[in-house]
């Protein structure tokens, strides 16, 4: 009975002190802002349009308007998730820069910050805000207008608008990389954790980044009806969201290395083999877990085993990488799953599947967020008979 008391009185405490924890430090800005992040995208809308909606760009560049209907990106402000979550850290000024980056996007207009401290904007009423520019998210402009002009991997002479050539834009990852790689610590963080590696990943390997060859596959049509065709990328950005494209980039293979006295002894071997990033890559909340079953003749599972492959980051009060067991490009990752099978049992099944998840169940409850809300999906699964 005293032991119980103990046992009480410890859980109370931890609870305590996990409530005080989560509150003390919730407010506690433990990561710095790179400076691509600080500022959103002021430019003038190019002579020749009469605003720089996507709808307006659409009107004449129809097919790739209709791709980016259907992408994350033309989704980003609008999204529940990013709209919870946002809430959830304060509705924080520089989050916006990413998920509606021109300045006329947002409600308030950023003049300065507070002793330099990206932290902590200057804001003002902004009297050009478009509440519908806004709804578009990650719009058309936030990549091609730059210095009032539409900037494009190809030259064209005979546009109705003003226009740019930039080569850079064949680079792989320039314009990209102004979102997708947040590579700034502060004092309070150990090494460098950063939110989203995913660059960093890549180079890891020795291998140059280069988003567009698998997020913009290429594509031969007119750039404009009427127009010649030329070689162009598709504006669809698959990723995460979308399990064909996650699902060709895991490979699951089965092997059996021992077999005893009815004792089995299986090594699952996962390997990233489509994608030069790890796998799965972006936010540290998505997760792909693995779990190996053993069913009878009924299809009952009789023994399971789980293996999550997820990168842990202890936020608060500093920012520290507890662990990280994603998989690297080409480098198999093996499980074993041992299990006991009598004889005259009938027949057995080895099951494993793979299933790819964007939160923890508890990231998911602490930000109250509905199950149907970014809900996870089967990647593989393969079932093959117990020989």
């Amino acid at each position: 009975m005293r032991y119980l008391r103990i046992l009480l009185v410890a859980g109370l405490l931890a609870g305590v002190a996990a409530l005080l924890y989560t509150h003390l430090t919730k407010d506690l800005e433990t990561y710095g802002i790179h400076d691509a992040h600080a500022r959103p995208i002021s430019e003038q809308v190019p002579e020749g349009l009469a605003d720089m909606k996507a709808s307006t760009c659409g009107s004449c560049h129809t097919e790739i308007y209709a791709e980016w209907q259907t992408t994350i990106h033309a989704r980003s402000w609008s999204e529940d998730y990013f709209q919870i979550d946002w809430a959830y850290d304060n509705k924080k000024q520089n989050c916006l820069n990413c998920h509606t980056p021109m300045k006329n996007q947002q409600t308030s207009l950023l003049v300065g910050f507070e002793d330099d401290d990206f932290w902590k904007p200057l804001l003002e009423s902004n009297p050009d805000f478009d509440a519908s520019f806004q709804q578009e998210g990650v719009t058309c402009a936030a990549c091609h207008v730059r210095n009032g002009s539409v900037m494009g991997p190809h030259g064209v002479e005979d546009a109705p608008h003003a226009t740019t050539y930039n080569p850079a834009m064949r680079s792989g990852m320039e314009v990209c990389v102004r979102c997708h790689v947040t590579g700034a610590t502060n004092e309070v963080s150990i090494g460098s954790p950063n939110i989203c590696t995913t660059m960093n990943e890549i180079e890891a390997g020795n291998i140059q980044p280069n988003c567009i060859d698998c997020h913009m596959p290429p594509v031969t049509r007119p750039l404009v009806a009427g127009y010649p065709a030329r070689k162009g990328r598709h504006h669809y950005w698959r990723g995460g969201h979308d399990p064909a494209m996650v699902a060709k980039d895991l490979d699951i293979a089965i092997k059996q290395v021992a077999k005893k006295d009815g004792r089995f002894t299986y090594e699952i071997n996962l390997t990233n083999i489509g994608t030069h990033h790890k796998l799965p890559t972006g936010t540290p909340d998505r997760n792909i877990v693995v779990t190996m079953s053993l069913l009878d003749e009924d299809k009952r599972i009789v023994k399971s085993k789980t293996h999550k492959i997820v990168r842990r980051i202890l936020w608060r009060p500093i920012v520290f990488e507890l662990s990280d067991n994603r998989l690297e490009f080409n480098k198999p990752q093996t499980v074993e799953f041992s299990f006991n099978i009598e004889s005259s049992s009938g027949r057995h099944f080895l099951n494993v599947k793979a299933d790819y998840n964007f939160l923890e169940q508890w990231r998911r409850d602490q930000l109250a967020l509905p199950e149907s809300s970014h809900a996870g999906y089967r990647l593989l699964e393969k079932v093959i008979e117990i020989q």
